[in-house]
C-alpha cells in the first residue's frame, strides 16, 4: 500500500502545487484571495504526501 501511496505522491503532489499556483494568478488583484488560496493550498499538497489523507483516499481510488 505504501509504494502505491508513493506513485501516487510523485503525481499528485506536483499536480496540487501547479494548481495552486495557477489559482494564485488567477487571484492577482486580490491579495486576500491569493493568501486564502495559498493556505488551503498549502494543506492540500501537504494531504498528498504519502500516508496522508488526499493521498489514501486517491490511492483507495486508483488501485481499487
Amino acid at each position: 500500500m505504501i509504494k502505491q501511496q508513493r506513485r501516487v505522491s510523485l503525481v499528485l503532489v506536483p499536480a496540487m502545487a501547479v494548481v495552486v499556483i495557477g489559482l494564485m494568478a488567477w487571484a492577482r488583484h486580490n491579495q486576500w484571495g491569493q493568501f486564502w488560496i495559498l493556505l488551503v493550498g498549502l494543506i492540500l499538497v501537504d494531504q498528498a504526501r504519502p500516508g496522508r489523507l488526499l493521498n489514501h483516499l486517491v490511492t483507495k481510488w486508483i488501485f481499487k
